[in-house]
């Protein structure tokens, strides 16, 4: 079994102001939250990206429950957005 480097700190790679906050864990996962909720808040997560051979796959934790494939990295972004900020899932 695998090490766990707590040294290492998750980095945010959106810019300020963006209503999706995405922070890259390591070289192929990412988080994606509401940045307009406040950290303490659970449902703040959105969705976990993995990057997996030459797709993203979307896990939801927010609108609803699977997993979806994406080609590319901002189409994956986009889909979190119309699913989980544009559909009024954000109360």
């Amino acid at each position: 079994m695998g090490t766990v480097d707590h040294a290492r700190r998750p980095r945010r790679v959106s810019p300020a102001g963006e209503l999706l906050e995405v922070t890259k864990l390591d070289d192929h996962s990412w988080t994606v939250c509401d940045s307009r909720r406040d950290p303490s808040d659970a449902m703040r997560l959105l969705a976990f990206i993995e990057a997996r051979r030459e797709c993203y796959r979307v896990t939801w934790l927010a609108g609803g429950r699977g997993w979806n494939i994406y080609s590319e990295f901002p189409i994956a972004l986009r889909a979190i957005r119309v699913r989980c900020l544009d559909q009024g899932l954000d109360d």
